[in-house]
């Protein structure tokens, strides 16, 4: 039965929409993870790892603060979509995402102590990891760019741009993950008596944990992104977001999103890496 005051080409006009909305959404995933798999695949830091720890180890100092930030950075954004999402459709609509928001900062809480894990394993003393969070604002690396521009769209840009960072920095952490963990494997398995198992598998249960499909994860990014789709394309509609360049066909390449451009940009510049990686350090 319609509801008073609402027409059959309404209807129409509003699923359409509603249909439309979520193609792109589902395409803009798509495209982000296909996006940070090429950089990966392009550049040459996985190569460097099958031959020297010294690529693993540089990577695993200079991504602690990115990786240190991370729960507080998800926490601020789960803030922000709590405060600025009042209407009683999109607050029942965007529930199932906070709390998902939630216990993905939590859970990225205890990936932390499986990263520092990794860094041990890798060779490197707490103080080291002290000395790259204390240095990491003076610094010019991709590394510490990346840090920088997570900590800017999550705790200074909008919902949707924070929404946006965290959901790329979640794909490339699944996506390196998958690329990296049987080169770090192979290496290891390569120096039994340096490297004993017990000591190499909680070493790599950070990067296994990453590598493996995630549903729960999938579905919150799917529902977060289609929240905040809609609400800028309403905004869009009415002339509000002027400062947002988004291209309706994904297919072109005017399609630009700022969070996911700068942090995507920063990742592609790390894991080029160059002849002297220790260039683009941190310290």
């Amino acid at each position: 039965m319609l509801k008073p005051g609402l027409q059959n080409d309404q209807i129409v006009e509003k699923t359409d929409k509603a249909g439309s909305l979520n193609r792109r959404t589902l395409e803009k995933l798509t495209r982000i993870s296909e996006s940070l798999a090429s950089a990966l695949e392009d550049g040459n830091f996985i190569a460097s790892v099958g031959k020297d720890i010294k690529a693993g180890k540089e990577i695993c100092l200079n991504l602690w603060p990115f990786i240190k930030g991370l729960p507080d950075n998800i926490s601020a954004v789960k803030d922000k979509l709590s405060a600025s999402f009042l209407e009683p459709q999109t607050v029942a609509a965007l529930a199932p995402g906070l709390k998902l928001l939630q216990q993905l900062a939590d859970d990225e809480r205890h990936y932390q102590n499986l990263y520092l894990n990794q860094c041990r394993l890798a060779g490197l003393s707490p103080e080291d990891l002290q000395q790259v969070v204390r240095t990491v604002r003076e610094s010019t690396s991709p590394y510490a760019d990346l840090s920088k521009a997570m900590d800017q769209f999550c705790q200074a840009g909008s919902p949707r741009e924070g929404v946006l960072a965290i959901i790329t920095a979640e794909l490339a952490a699944t996506q390196f993950a998958r690329i990296a963990l049987p080169a770090f494997e192979a290496y290891f398995a390569g120096k039994p008596q340096q490297y004993p198992k017990e000591l190499v598998d909680t070493g790599l249960e950070w990067l296994r944990l990453h590598a493996k499909p995630n549903t729960r994860h999938a579905i919150w990014m799917r529902r977060l992104l289609l929240v905040v789709e809609e609400e800028a394309s309403q905004s869009r509609d009415n002339g509000e977001l002027s400062n947002i360049r988004q291209c309706e066909d994904l297919s072109t390449s005017n399609y630009s999103e700022p969070a996911v451009d700068k942090i995507t940009n920063s990742l592609k510049a790390i894991w080029k890496n160059d002849e002297n990686l220790s260039n683009q350090s941190c310290i």
